[in-house]
């Protein structure tokens, strides 16, 4: 679902920005919110065990986020809030089209979203755009 909420962002972003509107994914990490509270794992091991290690992959992430959020290295629900405050406070046309919060989904995710602006870089270049 994430992919197509982009993706929507994205096309959007461009129609809009004619009209001098930006338009910015805001993509939080992990962070302690009731939703943990209400995680929901397969039972039943006929209905497990046909999805081999794939099936451990909720519960197991589910601890380590666990431990995550008891320490003191949890992420604060407020820096979601505090990096929308910084995009409303930057001059328009200078917002990223996404946006990260969050330590535990950084790095990797950062490289990816700079690879893909320079993609789409090219490719509106290609066509004029740029």
């Amino acid at each position: 679902m994430r992919a197509v909420e982009i993706l929507y962002s994205r096309g959007i972003g461009e129609e809009v920005k004619a009209l001098g509107i930006d338009v910015v994914a805001v993509e939080p990490g992990a962070f302690p919110t009731y939703v943990f509270n209400d995680a929901q794992f397969a039972n039943g091991a006929s209905r497990s065990n046909g999805y081999g290690a794939v099936a451990q992959m909720p519960q197991k992430m589910g601890e380590v986020l666990g431990q995550l959020f008891g320490s003191s290295q949890a992420p604060n629900p407020k820096d979601v809030a505090d990096a929308i405050l910084d995009l409303v406070k930057m001059p328009a046309d200078t917002r990223s089209m996404r946006v990260i919060v969050g330590n535990l989904n950084g790095g990797p995710v950062k490289a990816m979203n700079e690879e893909c602006f320079r993609h789409r870089q090219g490719i509106l270049a290609a066509f004029g755009l740029a």
